[in-house]
């Protein structure tokens, strides 16, 4: 008797359940039905307001055209649109905890085809804006700040047999050195994103133009055929090289 009473007792609640989610679910459809107006009207707005911001808003318009794209192009030159850059010019794609560090399309066109990389040990402890690693091309060298704080867990054994590696794919293949992150909220703040990456980057590449040619106008062509940025770092004497490693890196 008393198994029976279990049973009806849980039947009960069972078809008390059933009906509360058919009670919910027809409540929201009646309330579906009634808003549509206004999701329509809605809608309508949304649509009007993106497309003046299209048309009037040349910041809407720049994030929504690149908004799918993998990178962004200037004057030759290219930035990842998933990464935080550095001002330094090394940046961070951020998973986790941890962090893949690598440096910009900048460093290495200037630099040049890019002979060595020095890494550093698997545990090493860095420090944000601290030396992390170390691109060499002859007697010039690059030393690549760290974007974050933390502790180094991973290094791009391929850089040390493939160095150019980092000219010809800086994004992916080219990376240096994987970081946990130690610091990340609070770090995050001064790396630049989105945008503020791209308006940052434009005006990053003008200015390295002036310091090496006097003008921030890239000339179409080099005269063996090459895009001028290309070959930008045969361009750059050794004085006009120190600035730049004072000024940029």
């Amino acid at each position: 008797m008393r198994q029976m009473a279990l049973w009806f007792k849980e039947g009960v609640r069972d078809v008390g359940l059933i009906l509360v989610v058919v009670a919910g679910f027809l409540v929201f459809a009646a309330l579906a039905i009634a808003m549509r107006p206004l999701l329509i009207v809605a809608a309508v707005v949304a649509l009007v307001v993106s497309l003046l911001l299209y048309r009037f808003r040349p910041g809407f318009r720049e994030w929504f055209e690149s908004s799918g794209e993998q990178q962004i192009s200037y004057n030759g030159l290219h930035l990842a649109t998933d990464i935080a850059v550095h001002p330094n010019h090394s940046w961070a794609r951020v998973s986790g905890k941890e962090a893949a560090v690598g440096v910009d399309d900048l460093v290495q066109s200037t630099l040049g085809p890019v002979e060595a990389v020095e890494l550093p040990p698997i545990g090493s402890r860095v420090e944000q804006g601290d030396r992390l690693f170390r691109l060499r091309r002859g007697a010039r060298c690059v030393e690549v700040r760290a974007p974050l704080s933390g502790t180094v867990v991973a290094a791009n054994e391929a850089l040390r047999e493939h160095p150019g590696l980092v000219n010809d794919d800086p994004f992916e293949r080219g990376w240096a050195v994987r970081i946990r992150a130690d610091r990340l909220q609070k770090e995050a703040a001064p790396l630049l994103r989105g945008s503020q990456a791209r308006s940052w980057f434009r005006q990053e590449i003008d200015r390295l133009l002036t310091t090496v040619l006097g003008h921030p106008t890239l000339q179409p062509a080099l005269p063996d055929g090459g895009t001028f940025v290309d070959g930008l770092y045969r361009e750059i004497d050794d004085e006009t090289w120190k600035k730049l490693t004072e000024t940029f890196f």
